[in-house]
């Protein structure tokens, strides 16, 4: 596995095997598959990113954020806005406040 395979699979929209990269023991792979899944706009791809906001790397966090930002997930909101208030990382809760103005709030 390496960091331009990952982005390939984004490309490519391989979810399965992106979602796999989530679950990696590198926390290098998983930030790569957090970035290549906002290529992906659909329910699994928001569920496994929203899943990936809870990762104990703060760049991989980021990376779901900005993930869930660029597809604009709906389900995403309550999770974004847990992040921006209670991140342990102020990035990532700049950055999840930022997203708030951006996701839409229901999918109408």
């Amino acid at each position: 596995m390496s960091e331009k395979k990952i982005e390939k699979w984004g490309q490519k929209k391989k979810l399965g095997k992106l979602v796999k990269a989530l679950a990696h023991s590198n926390s290098i792979y998983r930030a790569a598959a957090a970035e290549a899944l906002g290529n992906i706009d659909d329910e699994e791809s928001a569920h496994a990113l929203i899943t990936a906001l809870r990762d104990p790397v703060a760049e991989v966090r980021l990376n779901a954020v900005i993930s869930l930002e660029k597809i604009k997930s709906p389900l995403a909101v309550e999770h974004l806005r847990n992040i921006a208030k209670n991140d342990e990382d102020p990035e990532v809760r700049n950055e999840a406040a930022r997203a708030l103005g951006i996701v839409p709030k229901d999918s109408k």
